[in-house]
């Protein structure tokens, strides 16, 4: 489900996903680097611009916890519908 938020991201963005470049973060060990932003709680920046239904969707794939992210038919209704569920 996280990367399903992420590819939501790419295709919003229309640019490839870089948490580390955007945090500022271009030198050093690249998977430490991102386990501890992924720690603190960044995320890929989402844009006010983009729909709302998309902008939560991402949101919630990137949830820490595993249990709190949907489920994909619940994604798929939100998709559907444009309504979270």
């Amino acid at each position: 489900m996280w990367s399903f938020g992420v590819l939501m991201w790419e295709i919003a963005a229309q640019a490839p996903p870089d948490l580390l470049q955007q945090e500022g973060l271009t030198r050093g060990p690249v998977y430490s680097g991102l386990l501890r932003l992924l720690e603190d709680g960044r995320r890929l920046a989402i844009k006010a611009a983009w729909p709302v239904v998309w902008r939560s969707l991402m949101a919630r794939c990137w949830q820490r916890e595993p249990g709190s992210r949907p489920t994909f038919p619940s994604l798929l209704r939100t998709l559907e519908g444009g309504e979270e569920s």
